[in-house]
């Protein structure tokens, strides 16, 4: 899209919506930003730990990496804390063992379900439209399964 003039970019963007907002057209300046989505092999390393983006950065599509970024510091900041209470430290390997696994259990499966949904919405193949209309169909028809899933994500 990027690579498309002006007018041609409008008339894709008004394809792509089926004209629901009517005729599209730029308006300003164009600029690209690439979508990455980084998931660490490793969270932690003596006297270290990866928190907020660094520990999951996320496809914004689902727009949960921010919650899981604050998530990372809360869960490394209570063990932290109950580190500093016991009179260990602040670096100590089962600490920072612990935070990678309560930080991985959270985040992981929201990780990959979103790149799982992301991979699945930016394909234009014939059977990715069709698998799309056919997800899309589903969860408008079945209520609590969409309730359920807004709370999950909601947890997250």
């Amino acid at each position: 899209m990027a690579a498309l003039d002006d007018a041609a970019l409008g008339a894709d963007l008004t394809r792509r919506f089926a004209d629901r907002l009517g005729t599209m057209a730029v308006a300003s300046t164009r600029h690209v930003y690439p979508l990455v989505s980084v998931y660490p092999r490793r969270l932690v390393a003596p006297h270290l730990a990866c928190v907020g983006d660094a520990a999951c950065g996320m496809h914004p599509v689902t727009a949960h990496g921010f919650n899981l970024g604050l998530r990372s510091v809360e869960a490394l900041s209570l063990g932290l804390a109950q580190a500093i209470r016991a009179g260990r430290s602040v670096a100590d390997p089962a600490m920072l063992a612990r935070y990678e696994r309560t930080h991985r259990l959270a985040s992981r499966p929201l990780y990959l379900a979103t790149q799982w949904l992301a991979d699945g919405f930016v394909r234009e193949t014939p059977v990715a439209l069709g698998l799309r209309q056919t997800v899309l169909r589903l969860a408008r028809g079945l209520p609590p399964v969409r309730q359920a899933l807004a709370r999950w994500l909601m947890r997250a």
